[in-house]
């Protein structure tokens, strides 16, 4: 079996925290996964190493979050002393690749997460710019941990509606269900309370404190909420109740539309420093039209990057 590894860690002089991923693929893949193990955008600077597994659009993700200091100490802290934590995984291109045990990934953590952050993060960690603002291509080979034998046990069970929860005692028994389990799924064990528990992207989740198994349920997902119709200044009447139907995403595209429809230049062309007026365009577009759902990496240790 290969394993191609990534690396999520901060640099020392900026908030750049791809390093590595796998051949071909792209952060944004694996930035849900990331967010879940570092519990839902929690802070890990002062709790325990967290562990996922996931099997994702085919591939099967090990991957453990942790205070960068317990690893290697001098990639431990950024240049205003605060301290850092990092997320490193594996991905198997095969869904089916077992998993190690995870007391194995526990005792072996430093070892295996360390010598990542030496591989990726070590060469580039005063780098600044350009140079390291995107991660590089990581190899498959070997994985770190020994040969294991493939699980023959009982699958994992997953309800859509929710997000089952595991009592610590069970930790083991979780992981190796997992590691039989080939369908989409997430586990993160680790976890200190339920609020670390990130509903859109986990599907069973072992917590420190908790003592019995039970269910959170997943709410809906969020639907785009309309907004009001722009109204220029003498079209009032112009303005109908299909209006109110319309989502933001929708408005936003029609107004861009718009907008370029009114510049007085080819598609090929810059557009012109100042738009000339029209008597129907007084009024300046609502801008509330360009509000969208904030996207991008997820955060680490509290910050958004």
């Amino acid at each position: 079996m290969s394993w191609a590894p990534f690396v999520y860690c901060r640099l020392l002089h900026g908030d750049w925290w791809w390093r590595a991923v796998p051949p071909q693929d792209r952060p944004h893949r694996y930035a849900a996964l990331v967010s879940a193990t570092l519990g839902a955008g929690s802070n890990i600077r002062d709790a325990p190493p967290r562990y996922t597994q996931a099997v994702l659009d085919g591939t099967r993700v090990i991957a453990a979050g942790f205070r960068v200091s317990e690893v290697r100490e001098d990639l431990g802290y950024d240049n205003g002393g605060r301290p850092l934590s990092a997320v490193v995984g594996w991905v198997s291109d095969d869904p089916a690749a077992p998993a190690p045990p995870l007391d194995l990934l526990e005792q072996h953590l430093a070892e295996w997460a360390g010598a990542e952050l030496d591989r990726w993060v070590r060469d580039v960690w005063t780098a600044v710019g350009l140079a390291v603002q995107q991660p590089r291509d990581s190899r498959f080979g070997p994985p770190p941990w020994p040969a294991v034998v493939p699980h023959d046990g009982t699958d994992l069970w997953r309800d859509t509606d929710h997000v089952r929860v595991f009592p610590w005692a069970e930790r083991a028994p979780l992981w190796s269900a997992a590691s039989g389990t080939t369908t989409p799924f997430t586990a993160v064990v680790g976890l200190s309370t339920v609020e670390q528990v990130d509903l859109a992207t986990a599907t069973h989740a072992c917590l420190r404190t908790a003592v019995d198994r039970f269910d959170l349920p997943v709410p809906p997902p969020a639907e785009l909420l309309p907004v009001a119709a722009p109204v220029h200044a003498d079209s009032t009447a112009d303005v109908t109740d299909e209006s109110a139907d319309v989502t933001n995403e929708s408005r936003f595209q029609k107004a861009w539309r718009e907008t370029k429809s009114r510049w007085p230049c080819s598609r090929s062309s810059r557009p012109p420093a100042v738009v000339p007026s029209h008597p129907d365009d007084q009024a300046p577009l609502n801008p509330e039209l360009f509000r969208t759902r904030p996207t991008g990496n997820p955060p680490g240790d509290g910050s958004l990057i």
